[in-house]
């Protein structure tokens, strides 16, 4: 509840309470890495997240969140590794594959980001973090073409700077 109200030191307190009575609850430790995440705190939250991975291994969700922070903080290579492992958990996870191309195009893996994207859309038609995303990198490739086709089916007005600093609504 406390966590919902927003109120993240409340949160935090009532799952270490909770971790005191049952040391071996992943879901805690989970919960506790999102909360930390909310409060800005995020090595603590990675601390957290590795902590209920080590309780529960195939987390997936755990794995992928904290891509989402490693991701944030600019250590690419390792939320990449991150979502990897998410993957291998849940290999039909579309939103998986798209942060994953995300990442990877970061990196500048342009080829490896658009198997991810197309993967992806191959699971979820309509996820437009993937079709963007494939936008983007197709453009990257030199593909301008279908880089900008794929854009335009992604809704609404979509903003992106690659180095020709186009924009398309």
């Amino acid at each position: 509840c406390n966590a919902g109200l927003m109120e993240f030191d409340a949160a935090i307190n009532s799952y270490k309470q909770a971790l005191k009575i049952k040391p071996d609850y992943a879901e805690a430790y989970y919960n506790m890495s999102v909360a930390l995440n909310n409060k800005g705190d995020l090595e603590a939250a990675i601390e957290s997240y590795n902590q209920a991975l080590k309780i529960k291994p195939d987390y997936a969700q755990a794995y992928y969140n904290m891509g989402n922070i490693l991701k944030e903080k600019g250590d690419l290579n390792a939320a990449i590794s991150s979502y990897k492992q998410a993957l291998k958990i849940k290999p039909d996870w579309a939103e998986g594959y798209s942060d994953l191309g995300n990442a990877l195009l970061l990196i500048n893996q342009t080829e490896q980001a658009l198997v991810s994207f197309e993967k992806a859309i191959s699971l979820k038609k309509d996820l437009n973090t993937a079709i963007s995303g494939l936008g983007n990198a197709l453009l990257k490739k030199g593909e301008h073409s279908e880089g900008l086709d794929k854009l335009r089916q992604s809704e609404g007005s979509i903003l992106f700077n690659i180095k020709s600093g186009l924009s398309i609504k």
